[in-house]
């Protein structure tokens, strides 16, 4: 069965023995067809048991174990309830090209799932080496262009979306990840098909109008980030294998580009209009 997606400008074709299961998401980003070469191909192969890992662990999280074989990463994605890996990816470290993923058959009506494909494919990573960042942020379209609203998970990404929608008549496009990249000297927002707990999720491209790094407070004060401090706020809400030999310098290759282009603010924010009032008036004195 052949599975076709355009993300970000990008085009990846699942080839699987198995069908995937779509999600709210990634039907948005599901295409019929692919007119040209794929960007990115990969074989999901059902299996009793998954191959072995060569080399030594070179990075784990709770759910994730990456080895690295030369130029060629091998990922383990684990079950969770008893630390049994589900998952086996392999692909190249510095290339865009074919992915290799091995499931485990028993475990299908739970790794068919589009969004534990993305993680055994680790699309953020696959995004950043075509020169797109996976950013940890929030997003609403301000006249045309996007404002992005990073933080950490809790922090009021999604509230603060809420709130220009509430108050200033913007559209929310994204609750969760937002992909990022220049193109032509202009700052592109990319739609990507996660949502986080806002349930919000479109697909779309448009020019980005700011970054905006946000901190809760009891009262609001908004900051311009310019050098190190507006760079550091962009990879601490960056995704990737930033401990993978080369990551770091592809995220500095493409966030200085952006960093050119549009300008970053820290938000100390209420949640509620006080925020948006301060930031928007910050944004039209910018402009003028």
């Amino acid at each position: 069965m052949i599975f076709n997606y355009q993300i970000a400008g990008l085009s990846l074709q699942f080839d699987t023995d198995s069908e995937i299961v779509d999600n709210k998401e990634s039907v948005l980003f599901r295409i019929s067809d692919i007119s040209t070469n794929p960007d990115i191909t990969c074989k999901i192969c059902g299996r009793a048991e998954l191959p072995h890992t060569p080399g030594e662990l070179f990075s784990f999280t709770d759910s994730t174990h990456l080895y690295l074989d030369g130029d060629v990463m091998w990922q383990e994605l684990l079950n969770r309830k008893n630390d049994q890996p589900l998952f086996l990816s392999r692909y190249s470290v510095n290339d865009m090209g074919e992915i290799q993923l091995w499931v485990l058959e028993k475990e299908r009506s739970y790794t068919n799932r589009i969004e534990h494909i993305w993680s055994a494919v680790d699309l953020p990573y696959q995004l950043l080496k075509a020169g797109i960042l996976t950013l940890h942020s929030s997003a609403v379209e301000v006249n045309g262009e996007a404002l992005l609203f990073l933080a950490p998970s809790g922090t009021g990404k999604s509230t603060q979306a809420r709130l220009w929608s509430t108050f200033c008549g913007s559209t929310q496009l994204n609750g969760d990840k937002v992909g990022v990249t220049c193109r032509n000297n202009i700052a592109i927002a990319h739609g990507l098909p996660f949502c986080g707990t806002s349930g919000i999720c479109e697909k779309y491209e448009i020019p980005v109008k700011a970054l905006v790094l946000l901190a809760q407070a009891k009262e609001n004060v908004v900051q311009r980030l310019t050098g190190a401090s507006a760079l550091r706020a962009v990879m601490q809400n960056c995704f990737g294998h930033q401990a993978v030999p080369g990551c770091i310098e592809k995220i500095l290759q493409v966030a200085m580009p952006l960093l050119n282009q549009v300008p970053v603010y820290k938000l100390f924010c209420t949640p509620d209009e006080r925020a948006v009032q301060l930031l928007e008036k910050c944004l039209k004195e910018e402009g003028d």
